[in-house]
């Protein structure tokens, strides 16, 4: 486990910046924290990164739509993207659909009701996306299985614990990110960085399943409903 400090001080001896068993000025460190945290947030960005699911469950209450994010009606943090769905009724599991804004709007009768979710929309609102399901239920649980962004470093002390292998991908990206403020271009590091960002893919994506355009795997089979249009 390696605090910040750690990774931005071993980013900066890749670079020849500072000697072994220097630190960093604060400037540098200050700076470092900066991009090592952009780092995160654009590793998020690019799916297989991420190394699992979050899991979150809802109760639904009737309505069309509900707020999903911190501090929202479904209070969660804000998922990068959603992956699966699934709905709970009596200890029995009904997959979910994930609609796209197109297939969403095709349903003639949004305001159907019933005991089963059977699809649900995700607007990307921000701060807060918009989770819209059909057809309305106020019974049940609604569990979506989603990415969220891989955890950021509130401070250069702060530890942080990822898998084997997420700490050489940090070191050595946060290095090339590093690059430009120095005025280096090592490309030793950069095809390293990148090397070890594609294993770390690699691994996350060793056991993804396929999934249709609903979202579901390719094995399952749904019948045509009249409301939903498909």
């Amino acid at each position: 486990m390696a605090t910040a400090l750690d990774l931005i001080t071993r980013a900066l001896l890749d670079l020849k910046v500072i000697e072994e068993n220097t630190a960093p000025s604060a400037i540098q460190a200050s700076d470092g924290l900066t991009y090592l945290n952009d780092l995160l947030a654009g590793l998020s960005n690019e799916g297989l990164t991420i190394y699992h699911d979050t899991t979150d469950s809802f109760t639904p209450t009737g309505a069309a739509s509900y707020t999903f994010g911190t501090g929202a009606t479904w209070n969660s943090e804000r998922p990068i993207s959603v992956d699966s769905a699934y709905f709970t009724l009596n200890n029995v599991d009904y997959p979910i659909s994930i609609l796209n804004r197109e297939q969403y709007e095709e349903i003639s009768t949004k305001s159907t009701t019933g005991s089963v979710v059977e699809s649900i929309y995700i607007d990307w609102n921000y701060p807060n996306a918009t989770a819209y399901i059909y057809p309305l239920v106020s019974t049940g649980t609604v569990n979506i299985s989603s990415k969220k962004q891989l955890t950021q470093f509130a401070s250069t002390s702060t530890s942080v614990s990822f898998p084997v292998g997420y700490e050489r991908m940090l070191r050595l990206n946060l290095a090339v990110e590093l690059m430009p403020q120095y005025g280096i271009q090592d490309q030793l590091i950069m095809t390293l960085a990148d090397k070890a960002k594609k294993d770390i893919k690699r691994t996350n994506s060793a056991n993804n399943p396929i999934k249709t355009g609903l979202g579901l795997p390719l094995v399952s089979a749904r019948t045509y409903n009249i409301y939903r249009g498909y």
